[in-house]
């Protein structure tokens, strides 16, 4: 009997542990599983805002007024068609090419200034350029440059023009004076630039039944950080000329220029002010994916964006004209008197802090 009470007594107690033991031990576990979980579970996607349209506007042309120039490396890949017609349209029989990826720089100031070009083993490949008053394409493998003026005859014979796709980062002001409208689609808000035509488009389109004004631009916004995501440029009929996209978003620091004094600009009249990059300004958000896709043109341009500066300032001869490394140059205003005259020979001259060299 006392053996049988004593085994009771020494069974209870081991039950007694094991039961504490083992509620210790389950819980650890359930701490341990619950751990593993939570760490395999990715971040809560953020949610998308819906501003009102007054708020939108405003924020896209904050940012626009900020964004005034912009020097980074680049990737660049261009799919086009072999052959243009002399309208500047592709020759469908010629097919298309995918021109070899290239390193090189996408440089920008507005209003019109733009430099991109694609270097392989030092060997200029490719090129579109932009400046105050005239713009230029060339396709080394297909060893032609077309040249042109802004506002001149030949505009809408060029294959690829600079502006457009200017235009088509999404970086200028809109609305003003000019004609404005708000759409919100299922998954963007689309700001609709409008345009009235001039006389002389009227006439050409007034037969159609159509009103006076038509889209010129479409800006659609996305929902998350409210920046273009896509912009698309229209022509008189409503045709595509660009769709480009606008992606891998990232913040770029905005630093102060330091203005010249009178007795540097004395002795330099030309001289750009440097940047103090101990005053920054704020950020400015600037895609690092871009692709520009013309239909009319049958036309892909993608760019991958590397080492991106806001507040670079280049020298003004950055810009200037340079006969492109090719035989056969078109002049798309006036063919037959010659191309532009050559201002300069060389790469685009970064102003760097004192000390540093130029790029």
């Amino acid at each position: 009997m006392l053996q049988s009470s004593g085994q009771a007594l020494l069974s209870g107690r081991c039950k007694g542990w094991l039961s504490a033991t083992g509620g210790k031990i389950g819980l650890l576990l359930l701490l341990a599983t619950m751990a593993t979980v939570l760490a395999g579970c990715p971040e809560p996607e953020p949610s998308p805002e819906i501003l009102p349209r007054r708020d939108l506007l405003q924020k896209h042309n904050e940012r626009a007024e900020q964004f005034v120039r912009l020097w980074s490396e680049c990737r660049i890949s261009v799919r086009m068609p072999r052959e243009f017609d002399d309208k500047g349209r592709p020759v469908a029989e010629s097919g298309r090419r995918s021109l070899p990826t290239v390193s090189g720089n996408f440089i920008l100031r507005k209003p019109l200034n733009l430099y991109v070009e694609g270097r392989m083993l030092g060997s200029a490949q490719f090129g579109m350029h932009s400046n105050q008053s005239m713009y230029w394409l060339y396709v080394r493998p297909e060893n032609t440059a077309w040249v042109g003026r802004h506002g001149g005859a030949g505009e809408g014979l060029m294959p690829i023009q600079p502006g457009q796709l200017l235009r088509a980062l999404g970086i200028y002001e809109v609305g003003g004076r000019g004609l404005l409208v708000f759409r919100r689609d299922p998954e963007m808000d689309v700001l609709q630039v409008l345009r009235p035509y001039s006389a002389e488009e009227s006439q050409r389109v007034s037969q159609d039944g159509f009103g006076p004004i038509y889209i010129s631009e479409e800006i659609y916004l996305d929902r998350f950080k409210h920046l273009p995501a896509e912009v698309r440029l229209y022509d008189l009929l409503g045709e595509v000329l660009v769709h480009s996209r606008l992606q891998e978003y990232e913040a770029i620091p905005l630093y102060a220029q330091v203005e010249l004094t009178e007795a540097q600009l004395a002795e330099d009249p030309f001289a750009e002010p440097e940047v103090d990059r101990s005053q920054k300004l704020g950020d400015i958000q600037v895609p690092h994916s871009l692709e520009f896709y013309l239909p009319q043109r049958d036309t892909t341009i993608t760019l991958t964006l590397s080492n991106v500066d806001v507040s670079l300032e280049l020298e003004p001869e950055a810009f200037d004209y340079v006969r492109p490394p090719v035989d056969n140059v078109i002049d798309v205003d006036a063919p037959t008197t010659g191309e532009p005259e050559e201002q300069q020979t060389g790469q685009p001259v970064a102003r760097r802090q004192r000390g540093q060299e130029s790029e």
